[in-house]
């Protein structure tokens, strides 16, 4: 069974709504003036939407349990989580470099970067981060901090720089 609906109003209007019924879904497809749009099908278990830019599914997992899925085109997506009546949330960003996860409270967000070169943790806007490299690991809290390298340590404090090589002489 298909249902066709056929209206022109603005540009960013759909131009065209199609409502199909097959297989125990329900697909309704919304076409633009430009032959761009989307498609919303729910089912069951799951709701799909779908659209050039990208895409959202929430559904019953394979296994048992919930799955939510978020795709973009284009160089990078985000997902962000909120919890009812809470303070905190929590985003998962992805882009061409790399992906960012993201929660906790607005003042006080703890941070993980998964770059292509390096993964940083990170607590607050003051906190203690952790920077890991092929080449080296570095601790740092406010302004001081201590890295790590085969060639020895690094140590700095404000203005002051320390160096510890595998010999032991600075």
């Amino acid at each position: 069974m298909a249902l066709e609906f056929s209206r022109c109003v603005e540009e960013l209007v759909a131009t065209k709504v199609f409502i199909t019924s097959t297989d125990g879904f329900i697909d309704i497809s919304a076409l633009g003036s430009a032959g761009d749009g989307g498609v919303v099908t729910v089912g069951a278990r799951t709701i799909r939407l779908d659209s050039d830019h990208g895409q959202v599914a929430m559904g019953h997992a394979a296994k048992g349990g919930s799955a939510i899925s978020v795709r973009a085109a284009g160089d990078g997506a985000s997902i962000v989580l909120g919890v009812p009546g809470s303070e905190k949330s929590a985003l998962v960003s992805l882009s061409e470099g790399g992906m960012t996860l993201v929660y906790g409270p607005a003042d006080h967000l703890g941070t993980i970067k998964m770059l292509d070169k390096s993964i940083e943790l990170a607590m607050g806007p003051s906190g203690g981060r952790v920077v890991v490299s092929d080449n080296a690991v570095t601790l740092q809290v406010g302004d001081a901090s201590l890295t790590l390298t085969a060639d020895g340590l690094v140590s700095r404090c404000g203005g002051k720089v320390q160096n510890l090589t595998p010999e032991g002489t600075p």
